[in-house]
């Protein structure tokens, strides 16, 4: 399956991008999101930056473990889980049973399931398709984006280094590259010609790059984004493969206390 990258649309509002692999069984192409990932403290720094909370980070983030604590307390008596509004979250059965399986036979097919509200459901009817991508990208992906001395997800800091962490992410061939695509106030991603790229890079493996952070980098928020022309097998092709990121902060560099 070759990897190729078809732009259906330049402007569009709120763009999602689609991987379209080919089964095997059928013969027959089907699609999933390209998934971008925001966690808690994404949210908390959205909260604080955007809509200017009067709670410190650490109370929100104290809270939010609170609510994270006591769902999975009720979930585990049993209880379906109303989501803020946003859906539910309720245990239910996956495949056959039958009455004289043992208990511990059918706690196997025990699994979560999540119905989206309405209002959930509106938010994501507005979507356009950007970019439609015909690839093996389900074998490639960016796992996380990091600082080398922190775990701290999606965090990076000016003028230090930088790790991506993921799977098939080695770089190669003439094309190939790490760039940084800013992501403005509006959530759009910066076009190509915008795009910053890591020119030191000195670590690359299959299942993580390492690199010094562009000088040209500003506090902001960014999306990573790795173009290789190595095929999984470690041969180079003829194409290019992008892999892209969720939502990375660059902040300023951090003091060191020297008392």
């Amino acid at each position: 399956m070759v990897n190729e990258l078809v732009n259906i649309g330049e402007r569009l509002r709120n763009p999602i991008d689609i991987n379209l692999h080919k089964s095997y069984l059928t013969n027959d192409s089907y699609g999933r999101v390209s998934r971008r990932t925001v966690d808690v403290k994404n949210l908390i720094a959205w909260l604080r930056d955007k809509k200017k909370s009067k709670l410190d980070d650490w109370t929100m983030y104290g809270v939010a473990s609170l609510f994270r604590e006591a769902i999975l307390e009720h979930l585990g008596e049993g209880f379906a889980i109303d989501l803020f509004g946003l859906g539910v979250l309720y245990i239910t059965v996956k495949g056959a049973i039958d009455k004289a399986m043992p208990s511990e036979e059918l706690a196997k097919h025990i699994r979560l399931d999540f119905t989206p509200s309405k209002d959930a459901q509106e938010r994501v009817s507005n979507f356009a398709v950007k970019n439609l991508r015909f690839s093996d990208e389900s074998l490639r992906s960016i796992f996380r984006v990091r600082a080398a001395d922190s775990d701290e997800e999606n965090v990076l800091f000016t003028g230090e280094v930088g790790v991506i962490e993921g799977k098939n992410v080695k770089l190669g061939g003439e094309r190939s590259g790490v760039y940084f695509a800013r992501i403005s106030d509006e959530g759009d991603e910066a076009k190509r010609a915008e795009w910053i790229k890591v020119s030191r890079v000195f670590a690359n493996y299959p299942s993580h790059v390492d690199f010094y952070l562009p000088d040209e980098l500003s506090t902001a928020r960014y999306r990573v984004i790795v173009e290789s022309m190595l095929g999984l097998n470690g041969r180079a092709m003829k194409s290019c493969v992008q892999i892209k990121s969720g939502i990375v902060w660059v902040k300023a560099k951090k003091s060191v206390d020297n008392g």
